[in-house]
């Protein structure tokens, strides 16, 4: 295929406009991803905290309906 050169020129100048576009598309998500590591790092915290007791009436995750269910039935006989 070939292009005159306005028609050139003109792919040209919507290259550089969608690069500067992605750019700025980039930066933003660059910002976001930096906004969410501590929230990432915090809940990785949380789900260690939470695992280390898990199945032993500590608080921990479920990994189960069933075990759900013992540890609802343990909480209410213990209220």
């Amino acid at each position: 295929m070939i292009f005159t050169q306005s028609e050139r020129a003109e792919l040209i100048s919507q290259i550089k406009s969608l690069r500067d576009d992605n750019k700025q598309y980039q930066s933003i998500v660059d910002e976001k991803i930096k906004e969410i590591e501590p929230l990432q790092q915090a809940l990785g915290k949380l789900r260690s905290t939470n695992n280390s007791g898990s199945g032993r009436g500590g608080g921990g995750l479920c990994a189960s309906e069933e075990e759900l269910n013992n540890l609802v039935c343990q909480s209410q006989n213990s209220v």
